[in-house]
């Protein structure tokens, strides 16, 4: 019953039981006893009608900062997130978080040997600790610590780091239903962390698994080709703002730009493959591995055109300036680069500021001004 229905029906009562009164029906002594009980009742009734919103408030603000919390990308983000809910949801007067994998920790306030010792004590132990209330064989952190909560946030298998809310306010400790609902979040963000660990262990590992079997591709000459012009073309992209799930798609193209070396020439298709002097057709045999649809396009096109250049010169379709994909004038540069500095005779080779002064030269013709450019900035790096 909304409070609407509440007073409406109050008033009604009043009002019969006045009547009741007035025409001596009831005695007043009864009425008065009546309008108590009522008043008792009323009372209870609303305390638990205002028990009932607070609880109904708690679990909104519950279920808000649970999606916002699945909603961020990233340790940093989801770990800031959750100690901005947290000491919001329990009114601490501050937060941080105690990294066990990292030095530094997002909100560490107060981060100091003594917390560290606190930290070491709830991962042993695997559960939250609060404080007062827990028997602790070591030193408060420090005299501004009236109280504490402390829990322990896991994932990939093993306790990652320690949430902390310091001093909760209006009140002498942390209480279990403070306990409770922090442990909720942190679960959450367990979880959420959980499935990106679990993403990035699979990326890692086809990322090994395109490494060994290009490494066995690969000929003598060109060992290590493949990953270098990959991990120079990601630098590049990264410079140049490609966004993660593209910076993904760029370095599987980088990875795999020369896949077309190992394939067999097929006694059907040397008619088609024909080129001019000077040019072969791996690019067009390593695109025709992958579909057109989706992400592997990107990646097809990449290989097929990593070949082109700048001035319209290159191959298979001479494309012009901003006609050749971004991620095959990225790979182009890229693949220059490593042939200037790591293939060949090692006499003939050149230091990486050799080789950018060799590429500048050749800027606007043979390759993107915009990639050159952000290649000088890499050159403290590439010389290390």
């Amino acid at each position: 019953m909304d409070y609407k229905k509440t007073v409406l029906l109050g008033m009604v009562l009043s009002a019969l039981l006045a009547t009741l009164v007035i025409y001596q029906w009831v005695s007043t002594l009864a009425a008065g006893i009546i309008m108590l009980a009522a008043g008792l009742l009323a009372t209870v009734y609303a305390a638990l009608n205002q028990v009932l919103v607070e609880k109904l408030k708690r679990m909104e603000l519950l279920e808000a900062s649970e999606k916002r919390i699945w909603d961020q990308q990233g340790e940093e983000q989801v770990i800031k997130e959750l100690l901005h809910w947290a000491s919001f949801l329990v009114s601490s007067e501050r937060s941080f978080y105690d990294s066990l994998d990292q030095a530094e920790s997002p909100g560490a306030i107060d981060h100091n040997q003594t917390w560290s010792s606190v930290s070491r004590l709830i991962s042993e132990e695997g559960k939250a600790m609060t404080w007062p209330g827990h028997d602790l064989t070591i030193q408060v952190p420090d005299n501004e610590v009236r109280s504490f909560l402390g829990l322990p946030l896991a994932y990939g298998g093993r306790t990652r780091g320690i949430l902390y809310l310091v001093n909760r306010q209006g009140q002498e400790r942390f209480s279990s239903r403070d306990q409770a609902l922090v442990q909720t979040l942190v679960e959450q963000a367990g979880r959420a962390l959980q499935g990106e660990y679990l993403l990035a262990e699979c990326a890692g590992f086809y990322q090994e698994l395109i490494h060994y079997v290009l490494q066995g591709m690969e000929s003598p000459d060109f060992k290590g080709h493949a990953a270098r012009v990959a991990q120079l073309a990601a630098a590049l992209g990264s410079k140049l703002g490609i966004k993660e799930a593209e910076a993904e798609e760029l370095l599987l193209a980088a990875q795999l730009h020369d896949v077309g070396k190992a394939a067999p020439e097929l006694e059907g298709n040397r008619e088609e493959e024909k080129v001019e002097e000077g040019q072969d057709h791996h690019p067009r045999r390593g695109a025709d591995f992958f579909p057109d649809q989706g992400r592997f396009g990107h990646i097809k096109e990449a290989i097929f055109y990593h070949h082109e250049r700048y001035n319209g010169s290159g191959y298979p379709e001479g494309l012009l300036r901003n006609d050749i994909p971004l991620f095959a004038r990225i790979i182009a540069a890229a693949d220059i680069f490593d042939a200037l500095t790591h293939l060949g005779p090692e006499e003939q080779r050149l230091n990486p500021v050799e080789a950018y002064a060799v590429m500048k030269k050749a800027t606007g013709m043979l390759f993107d001004p915009m990639v050159i450019v952000v290649l000088e900035e890499l050159l403290p790096q590439l010389e290390k």
